[in-house]
């Protein structure tokens, strides 16, 4: 039997067979290229050579003889594990030509199984009988195989590789070659490589690479593949040493709190944090923290005890943050928009004695020792201001913020005033943060980088603005408020920064505006006023664990280790990988945390035995993310190894979400992930499959979460599905969840079309921006999957195309599009009267003021 290939070429049935078996499932290595393919464009070819030393040489024919096989194989399996120890793939395919000096046009594709990580020995064994079993079918190339069978490989992607006696034509139909000429006893190389994928000092690396495994492999040693020593000597020390050399003196004998005090002492008229139209000074605020701490010592408040902090942005925040610290104990951030069940399990978690709130938010709380700011005071400002004796150290801790946890609830993250004070250190040596400079605090309550707003700027005594909740929910008005101010540093969570940066800038601005949380993917324009800062780093690693400035034209990064922090990108068996190949991040130094809360294990797993430092007691923590070495000398970021993701700035682990859903009634099996459908709009979505004879609405659904999880954490979209797929081990295949189609959701509310012009036209700008086909007149725009940063999206279209000014708050307050869309005709109206009464009179509005 015979089988007629797409051109022609007429093979067995058992070689078709073999290439069929073969190249199933198989994918080409995921190299890490300097390019994307530029939508076929070529961008010419470069060479690096390179010649083996004969003593190499020679040991490459010795373990060959050993090991009962060519030289072609020892080649190959060097090329077969740089491949691996690049891309983690132990799945490797390489092609090669079918005849020796043959024409390219006709290769072979040599599928390499690298699982389990082999020792030398068996590497050899498996490359042997690969490359038998391939040249055993050359009768059929890859060319000749039917067009199905071709159409699911891209052999330009896949690296070439020939040993031949003659010097062969140059590779030009793959992105990377590797070829040898065995002549007159001696072995010269080459790489050659696409222009458009690869620069060459990316491939001058590989080359170094390929040679250093190549004499650890004629070694023979009766190591795995992933023990072979891959970097160069020069290499190492550039990522173990250079590029870790932060080491800074800085205050380690006291703690955050004791720092603010000093400024306190030196500058008590100073003013420290301004709040609308109030403010405290230095000498102020440190007299009612006093106070407060106090007052907490009376209830059981010290070392390493967890006081629960319940506020909004304010004066009373800071006052109580502050005087927590003063009275030795370390405070909860908790935030006031969080669901009354997840505040209960975070006081309970914490054991916390107390928890600090105003009387508007007592009966969210539940019942314990609750003191209230501002009807308890009081009785706390009757205390004398003067310091508590606490004995409270460096080591002990400083706060304790919980993140989402992947088993269903939310982890404590414990940070140590050491690591706090590191931090403020740092940030008042780099941006000049002293006394007369002028900072923000616009993050939110439970975002681990208000600390770092403002520790750092109380510590070095400078004024802290406190921005209201609408200013920082509306771009515009966020925009107004910086320029107006001129703060010397302002940081914005990613999400904000990212809607700022797009606006217009033409006034002067802060010197630094600082970001981090989220990934950054805005390319700064040329010419903004002010310096960007981009920022990483875990909860635990003190919320800052790298920094860097991004400039207009350069791609973007998340910058080097920040002063007392080390940082290593690791492979799965913690060997350090060269610069452009990604691997894990793994951070050490003062800032690593103390551990979770309440979870040991969890601990023990994160938080590990630093693998390249000889101090004694040395921790790294296992970040999770995906980053690579630019050769610079700065990070960036990749992506992550797990489920984990980031959305407004948060960090959310889908198996919590994805716990609260199945515990409701109904709910058979569910899968949540983070899409991106439309640039720039990630949306958290679920998958839920109902159980036999139920019908699930969305609407359901949303409240369910609602109910014990944070904002951030309930899903935009709910999709239902008759069932979810999955991978062959069993488990969900994210990647084959379904786009959501757009069709509006199962509303509890029935649908009523948009009756008037201008419905339809607020209707319009809402379907676009939340992605659903169908609104109506009492559509919820949060039930819909809005969120406050689509709501900023949502303002800037009617400003833009409707050329009417509102504030966002119009819309978290009236967010049934009827009633919106009501709230417009009055602004409209207002705008009008107020046009009608200058002196200029009256002019010409935009479309919607017609409609109305």
């Amino acid at each position: 039997m015979s089988e007629a290939g797409a051109d022609g070429v007429v093979g067995t049935e058992s070689d078709l067979g073999f290439w069929r078996r073969t190249l199933a499932g198989v994918r080409p290595p995921d190299l890490p290229t300097d390019r994307a393919r530029l939508d076929g464009r070529d961008s010419g070819s470069g060479s690096v050579p390179f010649t083996v030393r004969a003593d190499i040489v020679a040991g490459i024919r010795r373990v060959a003889a050993t090991h009962d096989c060519s030289v072609f194989v020892v080649l190959l399996s060097v090329f077969q594990a740089l491949l691996n120890r690049y891309t983690g793939q132990p799945d490797i395919a390489i092609a090669t030509p079918a005849e020796p000096s043959g024409t390219r046009a006709n290769t072979l594709l040599i599928r390499a199984d690298l699982s389990g990580d082999p020792v030398v020995g068996d590497l050899l064994a498996r490359a042997t009988k690969a490359t038998l079993d391939a040249f055993a079918h050359r009768s059929v190339p890859f060319e000749s195989l039917p067009a199905d069978v071709r159409a699911e490989y891209d052999l330009a992607r896949t690296p070439l590789f020939q040993l031949d006696s003659v010097p062969a034509e140059p590779a030009t139909a793959f992105d990377l070659a590797l070829t040898f000429v065995e002549q007159d006893g001696g072995l010269t190389a080459g790489f050659r490589y696409s222009g458009t994928r690869f620069d060459q000092a990316t491939v001058r690396r590989m080359a170094g690479h390929y040679q250093t495994l190549l004499a650890n492999v004629i070694a023979d040693p009766p190591v795995r593949l992933s023990d072979l020593e891959l970097l160069t000597p020069s290499e190492r020390a550039q990522l173990l040493v250079e590029w870790n050399d932060t080491e800074a003196d800085f205050p380690r004998d006291v703690c955050v709190h004791e720092l603010v005090g000093r400024q306190a002492a030196a500058h008590p008229d100073a003013v420290a944090v301004v709040s609308a139209m109030e403010s405290l000074t230095y000498g102020e605020l440190t007299a009612r923290a006093n106070q407060l701490a106090r007052f907490l010592a009376g209830r059981r408040a010290g070392p390493d005890v967890l006081v629960g902090v319940c506020l909004p942005r304010s004066l009373d925040l800071v006052v109580a943050l502050l005087g927590v610290l003063r009275a030795g104990a370390a405070y909860v951030p908790m935030d006031p928009e969080y669901p009354a069940q997840r505040l209960a399990f975070l006081l309970s978690d914490a054991a916390a004695p107390v928890v600090l709130t105003h009387s508007g938010l007592r009966d969210r709380l539940p019942a314990g020792d609750v003191v209230l700011m501002d009807e308890d005071w009081s009785s706390i400002g009757a205390l004398p201001d003067t310091d508590v004796a606490t004995g409270v150290r460096p080591d002990n801790l400083a706060y304790v913020i919980y993140t989402s946890g992947s088993t269903g609830e939310p982890k404590g993250v414990q940070v140590e005033h050491q690591g706090l004070v590191n931090l403020v250190d740092w940030h008042r040596r780099t941006f000049g943060i002293g006394p007369g400079k002028r900072t923000t605090l616009a993050s939110p309550m439970a975002f681990d980088a208000m600390a770092w707003d403002l520790w750092s700027a109380l510590a070095a005594g400078a004024t802290v603005s406190i921005p209201s909740a609408q200013t920082v929910e509306d771009p515009q008005q966020l925009q107004r408020w910086i320029n107006d101010e001129c703060f010397d540093v302002t940081f914005l969570p990613t999400p904000v920064a990212e809607a700022v940066l797009a606006l217009p800038w033409s006034r002067p601005a802060p010197g630094y505006l600082l970001t981090g949380g989220d990934r950054l993917t805005t390319i700064p324009r040329a010419n903004l006023p002010f310096v960007l800062v981009n920022n990483y780093g875990p909860t635990e690693t003190t919320v800052v664990a790298t920094s860097g400035t991004v400039s207009y034209g350069r791609p973007v990064h998340i910058g080097r280790p920040v002063q007392n922090v080390v940082v290593y990108v690791v492979d799965h068996a913690d060997h350090l990988v060269p610069i452009g190949v990604p691997g894990e991040l793994l951070i050490g130094g003062v800032g690593v945390a103390r551990g979770y809360l309440n979870r040991p294990e969890l601990t023990a797993q994160r938080f590990t035995a630093d693998p390249f430092s000889s101090d004694h007691g040395a921790r790294v923590y296992r970040t999770g993310d995906i980053v690579r070495w630019t050769p610079d000398g700065n990070l960036e970021f990749v992506g992550r190894r797990d489920d984990q993701v980031k959305v407004r700035g948060f960090r959310v682990e889908p198996g919590e979400v994805e716990s609260v859903l199945a515990g409701r009634r109904g709910v058979a099996s569910c899968a949540v992930t983070v899409r991106e459908d439309l640039p720039g709009s990630r949306r958290l979505v679920a998958y839920c499959v109902p159980a036999d004879g139920v019908s699930l609405c969305t609407t359901a659904l949303r409240e369910w979460c609602e109910h014990s999880l944070p904002a951030h954490l309930v899903p935009s979209v709910f999709v239902l599905l008759p069932k979810l797929p999955l991978a062959a081990n069993g488990k969900v295949d994210r990647t084959a969840l379904p786009a959501p189609d757009g069709i509006r959701p199962d509303l509890s509310n029935g649908f009523v079309a948009p009756r008037s012009p201008a419905e339809r036209t607020v209707a319009k700008i809402w379907s676009d921006i939340l992605w659903v086909d169908e609104i109506g007149v009492h559509d919820d725009f949060f039930e819909l999957g809005g969120d406050s940063l689509l709501a900023a999206r949502v303002i800037s279209r009617v400003r833009d195309e409707l050329g009417i000014d509102i504030a966002i708050r119009t819309l978290f307050d009236s967010p049934v599009l009827g009633r919106f869309t009501t709230a417009l005709a009055h602004a409209t109206h207002d705008m009008m009267a107020r046009r009608s009464n200058s002196p200029a009179g009256p002019e010409k509005t935009e479309s919607l003021g017609g409609q109305l």
